[in-house]
């Protein structure tokens, strides 16, 4: 199990929220199954508004390769239970975050395929 900062929200500032997180399927070259769970829930309150008793997401990677190139599927589910509906501009604000850490995030994975794979084909020209 790994531990995972926050990329969005109050969890930035304060180190001591954080969700865990699990591999539940591995599969090579093909999928990558993640649980995420809060290990204080109560501590994204401040996020949503409203006290969150308990969240659980899961992110499905499919990598589908034609080819020479590989798409990258990825689905999220998550199930947040709280005490009250959190505001429409309340969710709204936290989709955008989500949408923009993950694009963060893609903008990462991407440069790093595109590194290895420029050194892969320097490697296999100095051979």
């Amino acid at each position: 199990m790994l531990k995972a900062s926050p990329l969005y929200g109050v969890g930035m500032q304060d180190p001591t929220l954080y969700f865990l997180q699990e591999q539940v399927k591995v599969t090579p070259e093909t999928e990558i199954v993640v649980k995420l769970t809060a290990a204080n829930p109560k501590s994204l309150s401040a996020d949503y508004a409203t006290e969150v008793r308990d969240v659980v997401a899961f992110y499905h990677w499919d990598f589908v390769g034609a080819g020479n190139s590989t798409t990258l599927i990825i689905r999220s589910y998550c199930n947040l239970r709280t005490d009250k509906r959190p505001a429409e501009s309340v969710l709204a604000d936290l989709t955008t975050f989500f949408h923009r850490s993950w694009n963060k995030c893609l903008d990462k994975l991407e440069t790093i395929v595109c590194d290895s794979s420029a050194q892969g084909i320097s490697q296999k020209n100095a051979q």
